[in-house]
């Protein structure tokens, strides 16, 4: 082509409206925020501390960016993008044409990464069985078509790259042959998807400049040195205060060339702050870019952040700028850093173990786009042994340790009863100890504090009934707590309490409440624990409130499901130590009105034998893991063997489908039927009101149909309670449990 001809102007994505133009295919590739451009910054900032793949790596994604909508450039494509068309969708297939070009160059992990840009990563595996079709098009209903469809790409793919050289210049991207691990395939993956999402985010809806600010770690610690200073000048004199203090004191100095680290500290140690504290000392002298802190339950993650925020916000920030919430509640007063919160980008942020944990083994790029996130970052994995099933631990073991090895990322596993899953041959392949976080002489203190703040006793003999089991629970000095195993065990035990002794003498919380009336709850057992002068009252709840609930009752029970789950629940017992006589019991009851939850059948065992050898405490967790994976060893290392088995063999779908943290039968149920009526005519929902109003009912849904379970139209996957529930008490427990008495045809909702 003659260096004056015109050049022609092709699209990557058309317009808006007709007094808007379409995105040009240079601007999406080359512009300010262009995918080229950001992937490539996505990149390096990942790979800058790879020991092999510092250089290669950013130009495998480099040449991916480069290809990656090449197939645009198809004229029945680029009639549709300019507005010649008015076809609404694309009539070809705009990803074959960068796949196959890449393949031709012989840069086959690019050829992967564009080929998997919007479908996500394959069965590598399969797709070689392919051979003609490996990462190209295909029709599994019309075979061939789909032939004819590649046979067409590889006879234009030269003009279409001449297109693509007239858009964009005479680029020299280079074209490597790399070899990646599956991790470092997620990884490229995510740094190409978040650019070319982004761009085009920003291109139909473009965001005002929002400010996210740098880690800045150093003016972070001193920050959180100041309010945890301020807390303990505050603090009355005491043994388990000065012990928290020296932790914090010694974490915030603490360096260690280590980059996964254990932390077994107990209730009342100032985990967070500390942990936090020696995240950003890490930082600031490597020179890490973000600090994750993961929490085991979407319902301790507000407070959490309210710390954060008020320990660690510089003067003049915005405080959501700094510290962002990652779950389906999180809030924003500015709703445009949402977008932010979903994509990790922020220098602080507070996620879930079940995002965390599935990002990092997902192949759908909704998941995987923020991983790049993760490299360069220091990570507090809190409550870690309740984090994911022990089952998983084998495969995501394995990714740990190369986060931290070759791509800058530093760990630190911690929880008040700690399961050291990477020691055990049982749950992991290569087993190693950790460094602790927690040097000795402290961690005798807190063990020392721990052991005097709370007594955990086991009962021997089963209660015969209800009536024995509130009779004793109401003999203890209040208030009490009552931690039952499924939502149904904890409503029947919450009415049998309030119709002995009053309504106004039990507070209930569970999912049987959505979470706008969980909220109210959470709220109203802070206050009536602040009200010392008024004990004698009742909470009864399922395990939702056993890790990271800022509470603190007299008295504690705990219907036997595991010792760690008991030594959980002891959190909310004595928590500050300022109580005498704290009791937690761990009981069984036999009454009909109960359901016996068979998944916990072994667990409740393995517990009973653990009591009766006096093996009741927190120094047994990772001994009782270990019993447990020697009773159910065959399907638990069965199961962790096959996911590393899958990932070696680089099926990613099959990987994702295994580590899936939640794997449950659940259905979204709408309490409030004005939102149902509203999603039914159509009118428009946000996907907040629809969580808040709404529970997630793990069942057996066959039996649904009989308590009259309205499914939405053409929607198959919400539904609308329509018998009474009550959001200061039983929520919809309120209603199941009159049909269920008068259907006598129970189903068993845990």
């Amino acid at each position: 082509m003659p260096k004056d001809a015109p050049r022609e102007k092709f699209y990557a994505h058309s317009a808006v409206s007709k007094e808007q133009d379409g995105q040009t295919y240079s601007e999406h590739l080359l512009g300010r925020s262009g995918v080229v451009t950001k992937s490539v910054e996505f990149a390096i900032e990942a790979s800058n501390r790879h020991p092999k793949l510092k250089d290669s790596f950013p130009k495998v994604v480099e040449a991916a960016a480069y290809f990656h909508d090449l197939g645009k450039l198809l004229p029945e494509n680029q009639a549709v993008l300019s507005g010649s068309s008015t076809k609404k969708s694309l009539p070809s297939n705009h990803v074959d044409a960068g796949a196959a070009y890449l393949k031709r160059e012989n840069c086959i992990e690019g050829a992967l990464l564009v080929y998997s840009h919007h479908r996500g990563l394959p069965d590598i595996k399969k797709e070689e069985r392919h051979r003609i079709s490996w990462y190209r098009h295909k029709d599994q209903e019309d075979i061939e078509k789909a032939c004819e469809f590649r046979d067409r790409i590889d006879s234009v793919l030269d003009d279409l790259v001449l297109d693509h050289c007239q858009s964009v210049g005479e680029q020299n991207p280079e074209y490597l042959q790399l070899n990646l691990t599956g991790l470092g395939r997620r990884i490229a993956l995510s740094c190409l998807v978040d650019a070319d999402h982004s761009d085009t985010a920003n291109f139909y809806s473009p965001p005002d400049d929002l400010e996210i600010p740098n880690l800045t770690p150093t003016e972070r610690l001193e920050s959180l040195k100041a309010y945890v200073g301020k807390l303990s000048r505050a603090s009355e004199e005491t043994l388990q205060n000065q012990t928290r203090s020296d932790w914090f004191n010694y974490c915030a100095k603490f360096s260690t060339k280590s980059s996964i680290l254990e932390c077994d500290a107990p209730v009342g140690s100032g985990k967070t702050t500390s942990v936090v504290a020696h995240l950003l000392k890490v930082a600031a002298e490597r020179k890490l870019g973000r600090i994750f802190v993961v929490l085991p339950f979407t319902n301790i993650i507000d407070q959490s952040v309210e710390i954060l925020r008020k320990a660690l916000v510089l003067p003049g920030e915005n405080p959501e700028a700094v510290v962002m919430a990652h779950h389906h509640r999180a809030e924003f007063n500015d709703f445009r850093y949402r977008g932010y919160a979903s994509t990790w980008n922020a220098p602080i942020v507070v996620t879930t173990a079940v995002q965390f944990f599935e990002a990092i083994s997902a192949c759908h790029t909704g998941s995987l786009r923020k991983l790049h996130r993760l490299c360069n970052s220091a990570v507090m994995v809190d409550e870690a042994h309740t984090a994911i099933p022990i089952e998983l631990w084998g495969q995501h073991w394995e990714w740990l340790q190369e986060l931290c090895r070759d791509w800058g990322s530093h760990f630190v596993l911690a929880s008040g009863s700690l399961v050291k899953f990477w020691s055990m041959k049982e749950a992991v392949e290569r087993p190693s100890s950790l460094l602790s976080l927690v040097p000795d002489n402290l961690s005798a203190q807190f063990k020392k504090i721990d052991t005097t703040r709370v007594t955990l006793r086991s009962r021997s003999e089963k209660f015969t009934s209800l009536d024995s089991l509130t009779r004793f629970i109401s003999d203890t000095p209040g208030p009490r707590v009552v931690v039952m195993n499924t939502v149904q065990n904890a409503a029947t035990v919450a009415l049998h309490l309030a119709e002995s002794f009053g309504r106004a003498s039990v507070i209930h919380l569970s999912t049987a409440l959505c979470p706008r009336d969980r909220v109210k709850i959470v709220e109203r057992i802070k206050l009536r624990l602040k009200n010392h002068s008024d004990n004698n009252w009742f909470l009864v709840a399922t395990s939702c409130i056993e890790a990271g609930m800022n509470f603190s009752f007299q008295t504690g029970f705990r219907e036997r499901s595991s010792l760690l789950s008991t030594i959980q629940l002891g959190g909310r017992v004595n928590r500050d130590g300022d109580r005498k006589d704290s009791i937690l019991w761990d009981f069984e009851v036999d009454d009909p009105e109960l359901t016996k939850f068979e998944p916990l059948k072994g667990s409740r065992s393995v517990t009973a034998d653990f009591a009766k050898k006096g093996q009741f405490s927190a120094e047994f967790s990772s001994e009782f893991i270990r019993t447990i994976l020697t009773v159910q060893g065959i399907s638990l290392k069965e199961a962790a063997k096959k996911i590393i088995k899958l990932e070696s063999q680089l099926n990613y779908p099959e990987v994702e489908k295994s580590c899936r943290v939640i794997n449950s039968d659940s259905k979204t149920v709408i309490i409030d039927f004005h939102v149902f009526e509203r999603l039914k005519n159509f009118e428009k929902v946000s996907f907040r009101e629809i969580q808040e109003s709404s529970v997630q009912m793990f069942t057996n849904f066959k039996k649904f149909n009989l308590f009259d379970i309205e499914r939405l139209p053409g929607r198959s996957d919400i539904y609308v309670w329509k018998h009474e529930y009550s959001p200061d008490f039983l929520g919809y427990m309120e209603g199941y449990l009159r049909l269920e008495k008068s259907s006598r045809i129970g189903f068993e909702i845990i």
